[in-house]
């Protein structure tokens, strides 16, 4: 049951009808005429690769003819009219822009795949591009992208409406406005687009056709009322040339590496321009042209006078010296089958094929039985080509495989670029594990070395027997290098000695610094010193010197601990201290600056200077910085009360006075009694 696309240009998805005409492509022979393709008789030449179609078209069908005039598939029932034909090598997309009917054709299975209804627009084309054919829709402002596997239409929105030409490269699909050249670039993966100004402006239009040229585009279009133009902008467009002009403007262009080729529009001509001298272009005159194409010197151009179309040839292109041939078209053919014939060897697996040159479908080495390798197709695309697939394990080395367990196929680690070891073949046979070979710099010990770079296996000087210095391995990587080693004793000075014995390297006291002596060697082999002198009072502290006459150095008695004085120079150049203030020491018994007292030197202090009349006393604080009235003693006077108080006052310290008092008070009873 058909299930036709919605007439809603608002949604942004809908689904198209899905071999909706695969019953109506049938296997029988038939006599076609020519005048099948009387009236409004059109022409696309499309994509024209290796394997290119040419279609012919009026409002009843579609024949497809190759550039040899051999017919590959007719189509009844579709025919464009007014629209016209686009696609590449494997569909074709036809337009019927009278109903707004779509088809989209798979000629690599002679069946058509999709049907869209609603969707022919006025001056429609379209390009395919990774399994999705993009149209153009000047009166809508929106591009629609066809999913060729399921027919289902995505409307993605521009910014404007009046896109007719297309174009696609690598990863972009290219529109171009007619009416004022404006460019966009739509991503095909995510459907945003870029907008670009070419430059191009309403004077130039109508401008139909752009064509990618391998750094930019060309666009043709006019200048002025009548005349043509193709004009040229780089990627990304932001400024036109004029690349060359023309009487007439223009509306199909074609182009490969030597020629762009266009068509007058509505005229019966075409032009043909050089890339390299586009002012040599050269007029063919073509009744009722409708499409040029052009690839490896060769032009294809459908047209010719009604009643019929032709398909005319120039194969010659040296200065332009050409003929016109028509390519044989008889009025009446064949047709034993309106499915496309698989061609053993283009790379596609068509109808009859099991499989074609490296196009194997979904099928591996793996599926066929095998562990691995790769699976191809034999010369008549009948039978799968497992010569390189391979089986693991069985010890022989099969195609696909570069050893088999212990069979290494003679090689070796050496072979395979390293110093040596053990090669073995890996699980999956399809290479080798090197874990076991080894080579002699790549910073790891491995078998038969004894270093590699810095890697020494733990050794040092040491180990090696010496006292010091660096071991480093030698460039074979089978010993070490102990020229930086050194042991002292030996009587030689080596790497990392300073001396050794009585070998002093040349040098004396004087070339270390010194004014004279004799330089001497210890037992580590350093230098060693205590038999060199300078000389002293100069006026200038050199090495050995702490001072030299009124040179101090800059240092002075606080930089060496006292709290002050002069600094001086003895007359060995050492520092004289004898005028520094040392700090106070408490505890030493003398009073030190800063000190009150110092343990028994009070500086004569007595117990009666702070009033007390028993004497005891005066000793010193354990920080000197006060006196210790602790141990002296005060005795109040009686007073008329008899009471022995004296207000309350009681020398600090005298605890025993309470006992002399009550002494006092016993007596003063028993003479009374």
């Amino acid at each position: 049951m058909l299930k036709e696309g919605q007439d809603n240009r608002g949604l942004i998805e809908r689904k198209g009808v899905k071999n909706m005409y695969a019953t109506r492509i049938f296997v029988m022979v038939m006599l076609f005429s020519l005048t099948l393709y009387h009236g409004e008789a059109k022409a696309a030449i499309t994509d024209c690769q290796p394997g290119c179609f040419i279609a012919l078209t009026d409002t009843d069908g579609v024949l497809f003819v190759d550039e040899g005039g051999s017919i590959l598939h007719t189509l009844t029932g579709v025919g464009a009219g007014s629209g016209n034909v686009f696609g590449s090598s494997a569909y074709a997309v036809i337009v019927r822009q009278s109903t707004r009917e779509v088809w989209v054709y798979d000629l690599r299975k002679g069946s058509l795949t999709c049907y869209l209804p609603n969707l022919g627009w006025e001056s429609n084309k379209a390009v395919v591009l990774d399994g999705n054919a993009w149209i153009t829709h000047e009166q809508a402002n929106i591009a629609s992208k066809v999913e060729l596997s399921t027919c289902d239409v995505t409307d993605v929105p521009l910014d404007r409406s009046g896109y007719v030409g297309i174009e696609k490269t690598a990863n972009a699909i290219w529109l171009l406005n007619s009416s004022d050249g404006n460019i966009l670039r739509i991503d095909p993966l995510t459907n945003g687009y870029t907008s670009y100004v070419s430059g191009l402006s309403s004077s130039n239009a109508p401008l139909f056709t752009i064509k990618y040229n391998g750094t930019g585009f060309f666009i043709a279009g006019r200048i002025g009322v009548l005349n043509g133009a193709v004009f040229e902008t780089l990627v990304p467009p932001n400024s036109y040339t004029l690349w060359q002009q023309v009487p007439y403007y223009l509306s199909d262009m074609e182009l490969d590496g030597n020629y762009v080729v266009s068509e007058a529009y509505q005229e019966n001509h075409f032009y043909i321009m050089p890339r390299s001298n586009p002012a040599t272009y050269q007029t063919r005159i073509l009744m009722d042209i409708r499409s040029v194409a052009i690839r490896g010197g060769v032009i294809l151009a459908a047209g010719g006078a009604a009643p019929d179309i032709g398909l005319w040839r120039y194969n010659e292109i040296n200065g332009f010296a050409r003929d016109a041939t028509p390519v044989a078209i008889s009025d009446t053919w064949s047709v034993t089958s309106s499915g496309y014939i698989p061609v053993c060897g283009d790379g596609l697996t068509e109808e009859a094929e099991t499989c074609d040159s490296s196009d194997v479908g979904a099928e591996t080495c793996q599926s066929q039985g095998f562990d691995g390798g790769v699976l191809g197709c034999d010369t008549t695309c009948d039978e799968y080509d497992t010569s390189w697939c391979y089986s693991c394990g069985d010890g022989n080395i099969e195609a696909g495989e570069q050893c088999d367990g212990t069979n290494l196929g003679g090689e070796t680690c050496e072979s395979r670029g390293f110093d040596g070891g053990m090669l073995v073949c890996n699980l999956s046979c399809d290479g080798f594990d090197t874990s076991g070979c080894y080579s002699c710099g790549d910073g790891i010990v491995a078998a038969d070395e004894q270093c590699d770079g810095v890697d020494l296996g733990g050794e040092t000087c040491q180990s090696q027997g010496f006292d010091d210095g660096e071991l480093v391995c030698n460039l074979s990587c089978d010993g070490f290098d102990t020229s930086g080693c050194y042991s002292c004793g030996d009587g030689i000075v080596a790497a990392g000695e300073q001396c050794d014995g009585a070998d002093l390297g040349g040098e004396t006291c004087e070339s270390s610094g010194f004014d004279g002596g004799e330089l001497a060697c210890d037992s580590s082999c350093r230098f060693d010193f205590d038999q060199c002198w300078r000389f002293c009072g100069n006026g200038q502290v050199d090495p050995g010197e702490e001072c030299d006459g009124d040179d101090v150095d800059g240092q002075t008695c606080e930089n060496l601990g006292y709290i002050g004085g002069i600094l001086s120079c003895q007359p060995n150049c050492t520092f004289g201290t004898y005028e520094c203030e040392e700090p106070p020491l408490c505890g030493n018994g003398r009073i030190d600056p800063g000190e009150k007292c110092d343990g028994d030197d009070v500086a004569g202090k007595v117990c009666s200077g702070w009033g007390y009349n028993a004497g005891g006393v005066v000793r010193c604080s354990t920080d000197c910085s006060e006196y210790d009235l602790s141990r002296c003693v005060y005795i109040p006077p009686e007073d008329a009360s008899g009471c022995g108080c004296n207000s309350g006052r009681m020398p600090d310290g005298a605890i025993w006075l309470p006992i002399f008092i009550l002494l006092a008070v016993l007596l003063r009873r028993k003479r009374l009694q």
